[in-house]
């Protein structure tokens, strides 16, 4: 009886350490998704927080962009203009000159 129940002491030191392993895997376990989870979190985050930098230049180089396309436009009126200007002094300067001739 005595190797009967130094078994039956084995086994239930075995069941012991057993349900001890499983509480602690189960906890691991839920250690795991809860950092899944939260690093599941930061990547949508950091994803939001790409696509939103990503948006802002995008809407920076729009504006860069439309800028550009207005100063250029506003450099061909100033040659354009100062075009104007020169020949209207050239066809002053003329009317000047015929008059002085006269």
């Amino acid at each position: 009886m005595h190797s009967g129940n130094q078994a039956q002491t084995e086994v239930q030191r075995l069941r012991d350490q057993m349900a001890q392993m499983q509480a602690s895997t189960v906890e691991q376990i839920a250690q795991l998704k809860a950092k899944a989870s939260s690093l599941k979190e930061e990547a949508a985050a950091r994803e939001a927080d790409s696509q939103q930098y990503m948006h802002s230049g995008n809407q920076a180089q729009t504006e860069v962009q439309r800028l550009r396309d207005q100063m250029a436009q506003m450099q061909a009126s100033t040659v354009e203009q100062i075009a104007q200007l020169k020949a209207k002094a050239s066809s002053l300067k003329e009317e000047a000159a015929a008059r002085e001739a006269e």
